[in-house]
């Protein structure tokens, strides 16, 4: 199938008019104007009129060669709006341009032809061309005989440095390694760049590049999605995808495996985990939902995916009625639907997801290794820390003692205040008398009490309530009948002293002298205030309601309010039950860290000075104990070194769950099958006609049939189907230029753009074929022709032709992904962790990222160790609050294959200030702070980041940058410090204002554009 090239791009004049192309010209007017009331979709077409079927057209409204002749050019030329097609009121009326193009169609016979995606391609043969020496393999032919057509020439070649940084991001996802860097760019060197490209396709990361797309496509996450968005467990089926493409798995046992591997005759543990890909979808745990409702969802989301995958189609406009542009029915809808119907699930979430395999990944080993060494670092660090800590525990246990003599033996570590303003939500009115809060007026359902106060201490550690009788309730705690209270929820908010401004304080634990038996969704447990669900909280049931209850909350870092701050605590009673609020109590804060902070009781100070009073000098061995261990709370070093140890002991503990099977989801089919219908207006529990297993018939070879989803599969990578082939090829293609030969990878019906170059796309289709599915094959045809090797320069003149570089004149430039922008940073400086496979890992992102979208039920914890510097591939990725510097990455809810670039100014502030780069920049100015002097420092950086030496304009501007830098840090030499102790890293230096600006110019380097685009 020949096409010319596609209109709005300028050419030659021509002596007389083009021909016409149906597919080109006439069907995507026919297709956005006219299929909406004549088309595929019953439902909507009026007068019985179909024009998107040549019989049905030509048999009423089209003479062949007489538009005279035609009702469809009267109606289109017709004046009076009540005559004239499109309606006006439609929005879709046609231009005299495309009103005189249907006519001069129909005059020249009215040529039909069907959809051009769903002809099977045929290989066409290599076009002429006069510039035979620039083609490198086929591909160049297609390409350079347009370019000829159009009176243009190609572009030369892209640089050395630019050509292997560009061909490294594309099939690994990183930069060169220097290794290969100084073999391709020494003149000298034998490496070709076919060597090149082999050694690139046969590194480990390879296929964890193509497996990050992959991911994006099969709508991958570590969660379910939805309200409850519960983690779980499928990442050894990540792990699958990657060994697959590095082991060249051909892409129809690739399609085969993922969607039938539990029905092929010799199906064993690798061919059903494969199977996870159609079980990769969002599970819906909210409660109340009809969990039926969801497994139907999950069918159709499975039918949606194939479509965009595999047949480049917009099915789900099925869903509800007849496609209105394609030839897709809503009955063949349904009838995809059939092959995934019968699936043993149940439509439930988390635990209730089966079915499961139980799958033992050989990848934890490494990791937990890398886990054990750590701990050991930490551990052995600790020790060390809290020996030299210790050793000032006498001379401040001396100061404490000599302080409660001076008190004349009194110690008191708790404070109450007056408090600056009370509010209520449920009319009740709140005062607060010899520092006791008590409640008056109705008793509301619900109660909110937020309270503003200015303790008298200069840093708070934690804060105390004590809920107390009330004898306006009957001497109990609250007016419900039994008397107890719930409290679903405590906040405490620093505020500003102008007021505009609120900073919420995180607490890190919650103890209570009572609390109601009970774990999981349920109220009882203290701790549960801490999040923002009110069906949990705190409950005294089961204790006396006549006996006051304490709780304590400890800060997670000790508070230090300015001058003018005050603290908002907020005690939300919310509860299902309802009428459980506090009728009367106390709010308490200390500075005291420790056990103090969590005291129910009397804390080790005030009992030191009991002791002191009663006994004299004697101090205890268990007070002494409680003591010290306030003393060593107090000690930041050794806290933090405390923290490391007990981050490296989760760490180790997860990777120790992760050696244990994981329970993947899978597909499984049931013992009997489900009845399939068609479903009215695609509600889930309105059945329609019966149907039966079956494939579209527009896009299927006549005999062609498929009853079970290993035939469904097998027919999808057969040379009987049109699409598969074609629309893989098409975002490989994507992947290397920015845009696919067709601009609309997810939509190749005709709705869809079509292909800049058709020969080309049927080519590489049946070439793709004809390799066995080679996809390795296919991407070195793509990164070896010379059309991949151009430069991405553009003159004027070429801007001005073909500014979207559909002639492929030029390479195309385009911003690197996110992720990929990441691991660069982290591989340029030594960082990256380059191990494959295994569990979800968690590197650095902001503080409290999750807690609102999470309600507090998930708290994000950056891994150690080497798992904060893994590849992106491997970050844990929660559907409802996903990675937060992948601004350009799916959502990962459904399936999506588009590429999305984006310029956010958020992106641009993360590549300068997020821990990661600043991590790296400072890994790289490490590297290098030993050179001997600026030009050689300057030249190394811009060689690991940007694959080649500075010019001499660049040196001067950099090493001004630099000096620059050195004189901030020279005036501020605390900011030095700062900058270099973000991170885990540590960097020993005895230049530390050096070391600052170093990288700070490293920074620079890795924010230019040549470092973050694909050049």
């Amino acid at each position: 199938m020949v096409y010319a090239v596609l209109t709005g791009l300028c050419c030659p004049a021509a002596a007389q008019e083009p021909p016409i192309d149906f597919n080109r010209d006439i069907r995507p007017l026919l297709s956005d104007r006219c299929f909406h009331c004549h088309g595929p979709d019953p439902g909507t077409r009026e007068a019985d009129l179909r024009l998107d079927q040549e019989a049905a057209a030509k048999d009423s409204v089209l003479v062949a060669g007489s538009a005279a002749d035609s009702e469809l050019i009267r109606r289109i030329l017709a004046t009076d709006p009540d005559e004239v097609m499109p309606p006006p009121a439609s929005g879709k009326s046609l231009n005299a341009e495309e009103r005189a193009l249907l006519t001069r169609w129909v005059n020249t016979g009215a040529v039909w032809a069907n959809h051009w995606s769903f002809e099977p391609p045929v290989r066409p043969p290599l076009p002429e061309v006069r510039q035979t020496s620039w083609p490198q393999n086929p591909i160049d032919y297609f390409v350079l005989a347009q370019l000829e057509e159009q009176g243009l020439q190609p572009s030369p070649e892209a640089e050395p440095n630019t050509l292997l940084r560009r061909v490294a991001f594309d099939l690994t996802g990183l930069p060169p390694t220097p290794q290969l860097a100084a073999r391709f760019l020494n003149p000298e060197s034998p490496h070709t760049w076919q060597t090149v490209v082999d050694e690139l396709l046969g590194s480990e990361h390879y296929g964890e590049r193509m497996a990050m797309v992959w991911l994006d496509a099969a709508r991958y996450a570590d969660s379910d999605g939805y309200q409850a968005d519960a983690t779980r467990q499928n990442w050894p089926w990540r792990d699958w995808v990657i060994d697959a493409y590095n082991s060249n798995m051909p892409f129809d046992q690739f399609t085969i495996e993922q969607f039938a591997g539990d029905l092929l005759p010799d199906t064993d543990e690798q061919h059903i985990l494969a199977t996870c890909f159609h079980r990769n979808h969002m599970h819906n745990g909210e409660g109340g939902r009809d969990p039926e409702e969801s497994r139907v969802e999950y069918v159709m989301d499975r039918v949606n995916t194939v479509g965009t995958v595999w047949l480049g189609l917009t099915l789900g406009c099925a869903q509800c009625h007849s496609h209105k542009y394609d030839p897709i029915t809503q009955a063949e809808y349904y009838q995809l639907n059939a092959f995934f119907n019968s699936i043993d699930e149940n439509g439930k979430a988390g635990g209730g997801a089966g079915p499961f395999l139980k799958v033992r990944s050989p990848y934890v080993a490494a990791g937990l290794q890398d886990s054990e060494v750590w701990l050991q670092q930490k551990e052995s660090e600790l020790q060390q820390i809290r020996e030299e800590e210790l050793a000032g525990f006498e001379t401040w246990l001396t100061a404490r003692r000599q302080a409660i003599v001076s008190a004349e033996g009194r110690h008191s570590s708790w404070s109450g205040c007056s408090a600056d303003r009370m509010v209520t939500t449920g009319g009740t009115a709140l005062k607060q008398v010899d520092r006791v809060f008590q409640v008056s007026g109705n008793d509301p359902r619900h109660d909110d009490y937020l309270i503003t106060l200015s303790p008298p201490l200069s840093r708070l550690t934690g804060l105390r309530l004590k809920v107390l009788p009330s004898p306006a309730a009957g001497g109990q705690l609250s007016r419900f009948t039994d008397g107890h209270i719930i409290l679903t929820n405590l906040k405490v908010r620093l505020r500003s002293a102008d007021g505009t401004r609120e900073r919420d304080l995180t607490i890190s634990e919650a103890v209570a002298d009572y609390q109601a038996a009970g774990s999981g969704r349920i109220y009882g447990p203290v701790s549960t205030v801490l999040d923002d669900d009110p069906r949990t909280g705190w409950m005294t049931t089961g204790s006396d309601p006549t006996v006051s209850k304490t709780a304590a909350f400890v800060f997670d870092q000790p508070v230090v309010p300015a001058e003018g701050e005050s603290l908002v605590v907020e005690l939300r009673q919310r509860s299902l039950r309802g009428h459980s609020n506090l009728q009367r109590f106390t709010l308490e804060f200390t500075d005291e860290a420790g056990p103090a902070a969590r005291s129910l009781d009397r804390t080790p100070l005030e009992q030191l000075a009991d002791q002191q009073s009663s006994e004299g000098s004697q101090i205890t061995d268990e007070l002494r104990q409680q003591l010290q261990a306030q003393f060593l709370a107090d000690r930041a070093r050794l806290q933090a070194a405390e923290e490391n140890v007990a981050r490296a002991r989760r760490r180790r503990s997860q990777y120790d769950a992760a050696g244990k099977p994981q329970s993947v989801t899978v597909l499984k089919q049931r013992d009997k099958p489900r009845d399939t219908h068609v479903l009215v207006r695609g509600i889930w529990n309105h059945r329609g006609d019966p149907v039966s297993a079956n494939l579209p018939a527009a896009i299927t070879a006549e005999g062609v049939t498929a009853q079970d989803r290993l035939q469904l599969a097998q027919w999808l990578v057969s040379r009987s189907n049109p699409l598969t082939a074609r629309v893989t090829v098409n975002r490989y293609w994507q992947m290397y230029f920015g845009h696919g030969l067709v601009r609309t990878p997810d939509d190749f019906g005709t709705q869809g753009e079509p292909p800049t170059h058709p020969e080309l796309l049927d080519w590489l289709a049946v070439e793709f074929m004809e390799s066995g599915w080679d996809i390795k094959q296919i991407q070195r045809l793509i990164v070896t022709s010379a059309t991949y090797r151009q430069s991405s320069e553009i003159p004027a003149t070429l801007l001005q032709r073909d500014p979207e570089n559909r002639l492929l004149a030029r390479a195309t430039r385009f911003r690197l992904p996110s992720w990929m922008l990441r691991d660069a940073a982290l591989a340029s400086s030594g960082l990256l962790a380059e191990r494959v496979g295994g569990p979800p890992v968690f590197p650095f992102q902001p503080e409290g990222a999750w807690l609102d979208a999470t309600m507090g039920r998930f708290r994000y914890e950056p891994s150690v160790g080497a798992d904060r510097y893994r590849r992106s591939l491997y970050t844990f990725w929660r559907r409802s609050v996903g990675p937060t510097g992948m601004f350009d990455a799916s959502k990962r809810r459904v399936c999506e294959v588009r590429s999305v670039r984006t310029n956010t100014p958020l992106q641009a502030l993360t590549l300068m200030n997020d821990e990661t780069f600043v991590e790296a920049a400072r890994q790289l100015a490490a590297a290098v702070i030993s050179l001997p002097d600026d030009r050689s420092q300057i030249t190394t950086l811009s060689q690991r980041i940007l694959l080649r030496n500075p010019s001499s304009e660049e040196l001067k501007i950099l090493q001004h940058q630099l000096q620059q830098h050195r004189q901030e840090f020279t005036a501020d030499p605390k900011a030095a410090v700062q900058l270099l102790t973000v991170g885990q890293t540590r960097v020993e230096t005895s230049e530390p204002k050096e070391l600052a600006a170093l990288a700070m110019l490293a920074t620079t380097l890795l924010n230019l554009d040549e470092a973050i685009t694909h050049e």
